[in-house]
């Protein structure tokens, strides 16, 4: 607040049973801030030395919740390649946004000689923050996440918002997971596929 005043001496404000003093920024200026969570109903009390406000008009304070951040992902597997991801999301925030990204955490290791971290593998992406809707695009190549026979994978996206009085608080997309097939389901596919393709040649001749 920026109060302009004539013949002030103290400003004082009223929330409730709390009552605070105004700093005085000038001769006929004073000043106060404050952050709000809740609604609140306040008091202005001016006085000087011949006078002390004891009546005064009341003021209503209306806060907007800041609410969290909201994300939908579309999944799309290459046809040609089961290892290339591509996805499609959007993201809304009644204020807008200040990070986005995909992470990703190993739930399994398929072997003991291979072991992975479990700790969460974070990639920010671009995420425009002066907006309060954005949509964005990501390729996924799981050679890059490198990885190996019997593990399993999981990974989603998370977004933050721009709250800055409480904190960004943030909200996940579905996750999902990657169970890469063992050495052992591979071997048994391999002897199933040469097999098929064994009767075949027999059924040609």
């Amino acid at each position: 607040w920026n109060f302009n005043v004539r013949n002030v001496e103290t400003l004082n404000l009223s929330f409730g049973d709390t009552v605070i003093a105004a700093a005085r920024s000038g001769e006929n200026n004073y000043k106060y801030s404050r952050t709000f969570k809740s609604n609140a109903v306040y008091a202005v009390y001016p006085s000087n030395q011949f006078m002390l406000s004891k009546d005064s008009m009341a003021y209503t304070i209306n806060v907007t919740p800041d609410a969290y951040p909201a994300i939908q992902v579309q999944e799309q597997r290459d046809s040609f390649s089961l290892k290339q991801v591509y996805f499609k999301g959007m993201i809304n925030d009644d204020y807008g946004f200040s990070r986005l990204a995909f992470e990703y955490r190993f739930l399994k290791s398929g072997s003991d000689s291979l072991k992975h971290s479990d700790a969460v593998v974070y990639e920010n992406l671009t995420v425009h923050r002066g907006i309060t809707q954005d949509q964005f695009y990501y390729y996924l190549n799981l050679d890059n996440i490198k990885i190996n026979p019997g593990d399993e994978v999981e990974y989603y996206f998370e977004v933050w918002d721009n709250d800055g009085v409480s904190g960004a608080k943030s909200a996940r997309s579905m996750s999902n997971i990657i169970k890469a097939p063992t050495l052992e389901e591979l071997s048994k596919q391999k002897e199933a596929d040469n097999k098929a393709l064994k009767d075949e040649m027999k059924e040609n001749i």
